[in-house]
């Protein structure tokens, strides 16, 4: 481990972040992958984060340094309430929840010399704590929190640096053991304040991949290298780390057979608790359900293959319940389906399936949400005006490999006029099979007022 100078990084776009840009006369709604929103006009920052049977809500006026948040139940009830003040000119934030606590990082700018504070808030009490953070970043790329400690992480142009504070001891640990060219951190978890990084090496053509884990302290307790098949038409095109059921680990993910081909299939690789190794692949050819979206427009039964399984990309992976669950989609214009692969504790694979969806991210971007129940899978995303496909947002189920219903979200709302004045509506997955959705409201009828922060539960 070495420690190396202080640095500034510039704006880098975070792993896996979206961000929406409507236009409604002079106010612009952005919408962000961490659950953000904040408007151009008025420099506000509103966030939902959920957790059980709770929520943080919070907002950050960025000019006054002003922070209100509240701690919600199920009822949207407040637990607790607190407004404090803070230094001002709030350039950026991150926040994060982990156990009974939430945490929130505020950078400033160069004239503050790269300050952050970290505000940690107590889920129970709604009491509070602020750090000073003295990170060799000017704002982390990632950011993560553990049960005394944060985790950040910073993007070079030649690799990447982990820094770990843990506010308990106030020590600083920054770990470039990766910061390397050909070295990128792929996936990140936090599971019993141990961090797990899934780390890709190697050239653009044979690219390996690394499993290092490391303690809220910053020690190294890990390091594996993945075994995969050392076979010349075998390429990794995208992985997700995951954590199942029975403290194994999973790396699962999408590869080709041929460089620059984005799908062959589906991999998935366990790792059990004696860091024994399984390696299983789920070849194109026999995913039966991939052509599903094409409905009873099939003219066989083995389609012809289409260049959308050659543009298909990974777009999220859960674990719960017993069973993984994969995601992709193409990566064209149109996003014409979506394609799922359930797969079980023993890595057989339960069913697939692909489901029209018929939305051009350029027009109705929305990132796709995803959660596993038993083998019941709910995902949402926005659909544009189909005569197939009504125009909005959706929650789908799928039942055991069945499609079961979409659940168009305007009915399912108590005021379903909501969405007549929420522009860019955010939702959240929240528990048992209930999603929030959040967002700023626009002044109506030109008026001066400030926008207004609604949140809904949608019981589906």
């Amino acid at each position: 481990m070495r420690v190396i100078g202080k640095y500034h990084l510039g704006i880098v776009a975070r792993t896996v972040v979206l961000i929406l840009f409507l236009v409604f006369g002079h106010t612009v709604i952005a919408q962000i992958d961490s659950g953000l929103f904040f408007t151009r006009s008025t420099p506000e920052i509103y966030g939902v984060l959920p957790v059980d049977k709770k929520l943080f809500v919070y907002k950050v006026h960025q000019a006054k340094g002003e922070i209100d948040f509240s701690v919600k139940n199920e009822s949207f009830e407040n637990i607790a309430f607190q407004s404090l003040q803070l230094p001002p000119n709030v350039e950026k934030l991150e926040a994060d929840i982990h156990g009974d606590q939430a945490f929130i990082i505020l950078g400033y700018g160069e004239s503050n010399n790269y300050l952050k504070k970290l505000l940690i808030v107590d889920l129970e009490t709604g009491l509070y704590n602020i750090r000073d953070v003295q990170s060799n970043f000017d704002f982390p790329s990632f950011f993560k929190a553990f049960s005394s400690a944060i985790l950040m992480i910073g993007v070079l142009e030649d690799g990447d640096v982990m820094e770990i504070y843990n506010f308990d001891q106030d020590h600083l640990s920054t770990i470039t053991d990766f910061f390397r060219p050909n070295t990128r951190i792929w996936d990140i978890n936090v599971v019993n304040d141990q961090v797990d990084l899934l780390l890709m090496l190697g050239e653009k053509k044979r690219k390996h991949l690394q499993v290092v884990s490391f303690d809220q302290e910053g020690n190294r307790l890990l390091d594996i290298p993945v075994e995969i098949p050392e076979k010349k038409n075998f390429f990794i095109r995208n992985a997700k780390f995951l954590h199942g059921p029975f403290d194994e680990q999973k790396i699962v993910g999408i590869y080709s057979n041929k460089y620059g081909e984005w799908f062959s299939g589906y991999f998935n690789l366990e790792i059990n608790e004696f860091l024994e190794q399984r390696f299983q692949l789920y070849p194109y050819k026999e995913l039966e359900g991939f052509y599903d979206y094409l409905g009873n427009n099939k003219k066989s039964k083995k389609p012809k293959r289409t260049n959308f399984n050659r543009g298909m990309i990974l777009v999220d992976a859960v674990a719960g319940d017993g069973f993984v669950t994969i995601v992709s989609q193409p990566i064209g214009k149109v996003r014409k389906f979506a394609h799922f692969i359930a797969i079980d504790h023993e890595g057989e694979k339960v069913f697939d399936k692909s489901v029209k969806l018929y939305y051009d991210y350029k027009l109705n971007a929305s990132d796709l949400q995803l959660t596993n129940q038993d083998s019941t899978i709910y995902f949402l995303f926005g659909g544009n005006q189909n005569l197939r496909n009504l125009p909005g947002k959706k929650i789908y189920e799928i039942n055991k490999g069945e499609s079961v219903q979409i659940n168009q979200v305007q009915h399912l709302l108590t005021d379903p006029t909501i969405l007549n004045y929420l522009p860019s509506p955010k939702f959240l997955h929240w528990y048992e099979n209930k999603f929030v959705i959040f967002g700023l409201t626009i002044p109506q009828g030109g008026r001066v007022n400030q926008a207004e922060f609604i949140i809904r539960k949608i019981e589906v």
